[in-house]
């Protein structure tokens, strides 16, 4: 080498961390191959949490994407596909085999997506789809907890397991966290509750002793906004609510609904997130038999009287709301099981392909430094 060349090693550090730090993780893959000082800029914990904040800076306008679950006709044999553009041009097709067992898709989170395999929710896997690493997650063990002090065990008709996922900052580093909470009947009637927190810092369950308010069979939260993760729940004032689990304080809350002129009980509701708001997303029929999708925001969080009426999808037929996309587009699923973009603001939809379901997904570098 003479003395004009000049190596990759000798371009500052921080210059490069810059540019790295605007780069898609897959690419970042492949800049790790270069020389031992990128792998190490790259690899750095530092990086990887600046690198996601600017993802999440950016994920109106870029690093978005879709995860969708297509295929899956065989329910033992699920394939993902990644779409990387709202024209659903680009994708990449895979499918989940770990331990002989397939998994599908839980939620997902800032890069993450949680995984439990077919049959079995207890077994769960972390995967970074955009740098294509998984993670195992211990069992939590939490459906061996004794069902009682007592020193018998009664005889329970029924467990439901529900499952929530985030993450929560701190020291310049994100810890993505899963709560799973076990809710025990007998005799038609709700007894008691355990939950358990992990934790990827420590790659450890542990059972705290939080009490859930209320009681929701929603197997998974896809509501996670303010380190909150939410579920739709009743509460024992046999009433609809939001039941959120804060990550951070690890404290469960009540959250109430909108006012809204239709009964929560005689019509379909699920929460969601629409621009970092905590989201319902209400579907309900009219006596014409005309389907009507009404999506509502809370503008201040955890403050009742801040829910507001964003816009309404209808009158139509036969549309099942799935999610959001970028520029307040609406996803919605057809009785034709088709794909479906909405836009509100001129009221035209847009028929897109067969989805069997839908995820989003935010690309990340979460696990490289693990």
């Amino acid at each position: 080498m003479s003395e004009n060349d000049v190596s990759y090693d000798d371009v500052p550090c921080d210059l490069m961390r810059l540019l790295f730090t605007k780069q898609r993780p897959e690419d970042l893959v492949i800049a790790m191959c270069v020389c031992k000082s990128w792998r190490a800029i790259i690899r750095d914990s530092s990086f990887v949490y600046a690198h996601l904040k600017h993802c999440r800076r950016t994920s109106l306008t870029d690093h978005n994407a879709s995860l969708i679950v297509d295929g899956a006709h065989n329910y033992d044999a699920f394939q993902f596909s990644m779409q990387y553009s709202e024209e659903f041009t680009g994708h990449r097709h895979c499918r989940i085999l770990f331990d002989n067992l397939y998994y599908s898709v839980e939620t997902s989170c800032d890069g993450l997506v949680l995984l439990s395999a077919t049959g079995c929710r207890q077994k769960m896997l972390l995967w970074n789809p955009a740098i294509r690493k998984f993670k195992l997650v211990p069992v939590s063990g939490i459906r061996n907890l004794p069902h009682c002090r007592t020193g018998f065990r009664p005889v329970h008709e029924q467990q439901v397991l529900v499952v929530g996922f985030g993450c929560i900052e701190c020291n310049n580093k994100y810890d993505y966290k899963i709560v799973q909470v076990l809710y025990y009947f007998s005799d038609k009637a709700f007894q008691h509750s355990y939950v358990a927190v992990y934790s990827l810092w420590t790659n450890s369950w542990r059972r705290i002793r939080a009490t859930p308010p209320c009681y929701t069979n929603v197997d998974v939260s896809n509501a996670f906004v303010n380190e909150a993760v939410h579920w739709r729940a009743e509460s024992s004032a046999d009433c609809w609510v939001i039941m959120a689990f804060d990550l951070r304080e690890e404290v469960f809350r009540e959250i109430p609904l909108p006012d809204h002129h239709h009964d929560y009980y005689s019509m379909y509701w699920y929460i969601a997130v629409f621009e970092e708001l905590l989201s319902v997303v209400l579907h309900y029929q009219n006596q014409e038999g005309y389907d009507f999708v009404e999506i509502w925001v809370m503008k201040e969080y955890r403050v009742v009287d801040s829910w507001s009426k964003l816009f309404v999808v209808g009158p139509t037929r036969f549309l099942y709301p799935l999610g959001y996309m970028k520029s307040r587009r609406v996803l919605l699923e057809s009785r034709f099981e088709k794909l479906v973009i909405y836009y509100p603001n001129h009221g035209q939809r847009q028929d897109v392909m067969h989805p069997v379901g839908l995820t989003t997904y935010l690309e990340s570098l979460a696990l490289l430094d693990d």
